[in-house]
């Protein structure tokens, strides 16, 4: 599912170049096609155990505490911009 989605912007991209490239062999696509599908259903068939989207929300929000620091300190940088607005940085 994330792998398609990844392979499908990047030959969303690759169609944006104004000449052809050649054509993947069909045995070629028949691989990936098949590849993709096992994907599909493996994760399918843990999502009937797991719920993917909770433990997904709860990496991204433990990505941001985990980087609370600096995403402080660049909001601090961002307002340091202002003239006349002077808060220092969290060491």
């Amino acid at each position: 599912m994330i792998l398609e989605l990844l392979f499908n912007l990047i030959a969303g991209a690759i169609n944006l170049i104004p000449f052809e490239l050649p054509s993947l062999p069909a045995k070629f696509q028949t691989v990936l096609d098949m590849l993709f599908s096992g994907l599909d259903s493996g994760f399918n068939i843990l999502c009937l155990f797991i719920d993917l989207q909770f433990w997904l929300s709860c990496a991204a929000a433990m990505v941001v505490i985990y980087n609370i620091k600096r995403i402080w300190n660049f909001f601090v940088f961002l307002l340091n911009l202002i003239p006349g607005v002077q808060i220092s940085r969290w060491q």
